[in-house]
């Protein structure tokens, strides 16, 4: 596998579950206020990872499901959680097609990783 392989996962909320997120994140404060706050940097970044020669595809996050895979991983729902959710969405959704993962985010957005206190970048 190369470069040309690898695909970066960014967490895709919906509206009507923006409110629930923060109610349920543990780390709320590092979320933005709004859904539309969060939908534009969400943008910005699919834009900046593509102007870099990233390959990102949005992954659909379901609340019910995520905070389900939380209490089986025994895991706050936190941006890391958030970043190995994606991440293993992701990668069951590729590994029929034979391409890396990885999964990268902003911090405010809390959509996906580990870096820079962020929730960053996962790889696999």
């Amino acid at each position: 596998m190369n470069d040309r392989d690898v695909v970066t996962g960014i967490a895709w909320y919906r509206r009507d579950q923006w409110t629930r997120l923060r109610e349920l994140a543990s780390d709320a404060d590092k979320l933005e206020e709004s859904y539309e706050d969060w939908l534009a940097g969400a943008q910005r970044t699919l834009v900046q990872m593509a102007v870099a020669g990233v390959r990102a595809r949005r992954v659909d996050v379901d609340l019910d499901d995520l905070a389900r895979w939380c209490r089986a991983e025994g895991c706050p729902l936190d941006s890391a959680a958030r970043a190995a959710f994606v991440a293993s969405r992701l990668r069951l959704a590729q590994r029929r097609r034979g391409l890396r993962v990885t999964a990268s985010a902003r911090r405010q957005g809390g959509q996906v990783g580990q870096q820079d206190g962020r929730d960053g970048t996962l790889s696999s």
